[in-house]
């Protein structure tokens, strides 16, 4: 099960990374203020998605715990 968190956590990963890319592109291409204010917070959010994604993952393989 662990080959399966793995890939898992990368998929995580990589989605994550490919939006917060495409959301910081966003943010420095826009001239608007309040659209890149509420860009800025969506990144944000994503970001703690993705962490939250990982710690879960991560916390489902015992990270630490004794077998």
């Amino acid at each position: 099960m662990t080959s399966m968190n793995i890939v898992i956590v990368i998929i995580v990963e990589a989605v994550g990374l490919m939006s917060v890319m495409k959301l910081f592109s966003y943010r420095t291409s826009s001239r608007n203020g309040s659209t890149s204010n509420k860009l800025m917070q969506l990144r944000v959010f994503m970001q703690a998605i993705i962490l939250g994604a990982v710690l879960f993952v991560l916390w489902l393989m015992g990270g630490g715990r004794p077998n």
